[in-house]
């Protein structure tokens, strides 16, 4: 995993206050989040209010450079620094369960980002 600086070193970038809170913002949440949720949370730092533009180009770069990674849940794309496992209704989309995956779990040569298990919730069974 590269760090801020390198990665924005390399690519001759800035912005690194930005980029930084968003990693914060994703190291303490307790789930992934959708750049809308992330711009909603980092009006807590101190750093100047960036546009949904500027959320979504932080993180691109943000996972280019493998310091966060992204799942696609239900045509939503969500960003988290952790691994998952997610049970979701694959009727109406809704994620029901989802736990952090604290070992490492290893796929031939790479590593998942997330698990996902397709049930019926409830309301869908009847």
């Amino acid at each position: 995993m590269m760090h801020i600086d390198n990665c924005l070193k390399r690519r001759g970038l800035k912005g690194k206050k930005i980029k930084e809170a968003i990693v914060e913002i994703l190291n303490n949440s307790q789930k992934p989040l959708s750049a809308e949720e992330i711009l909603a949370r980092i009006e807590e730092f101190p750093v100047r209010k960036p546009s949904l533009n500027t959320i979504y180009r932080s993180l691109k770069v943000l996972t280019e450079c493998q310091i966060i990674k992204y799942i696609i849940i239900e045509n939503r794309k969500l960003y988290t620094k952790k691994t998952y496992k997610y049970e979701i209704c694959h009727l109406c989309g809704q994620i029901l369960y989802f736990e952090e995956l604290k070992n490492e779990i290893k796929l031939s040569q790479r590593k998942p980002h997330s698990i996902v298990f397709y049930t019926t919730c409830e309301l869908c069974k009847n």
